[in-house]
């Protein structure tokens, strides 16, 4: 009987994927710059550069996150600095105490 065969990793490895071309604030295409053209009667926009099909980017939904993630990550910050004092302190009593005896 045979041992059962673990399955591996590739060895190789991958280059990230690209973000999407998305429409800029101006109409052109993130990626290539060009005005995008309209397509599917209007209802899309397309690139005819390097045929993308653009998206709307939400640029207020996009710096909403990141507002909050560094608020998250001051907050963060805070209550570690909190914690590294309150350890200082317990250390600073204990090493009275042993002193004190």
């Amino acid at each position: 009987m045979t041992a059962p065969q673990v399955p591996t990793r590739p060895t190789w490895p991958h280059d990230p994927v690209p973000p999407a071309p998305h429409l800029t604030e101006n109409g052109r295409c993130s990626d290539c710059g060009v005005s995008a053209m309209p397509a599917a009667g209007g209802e899309m926009k397309v690139c005819p550069a390097c045929y993308g099909l653009l998206w709307h980017r939400d640029i207020e939904a996009h710096e909403r996150k990141l507002a909050a993630a560094i608020v998250e990550r001051a907050e963060r910050a805070r209550l570690a600095a909190a914690n590294r004092e309150e350890a200082r302190l317990q250390r600073l009593a204990i090493e009275e105490a042993k002193h004190a005896k």
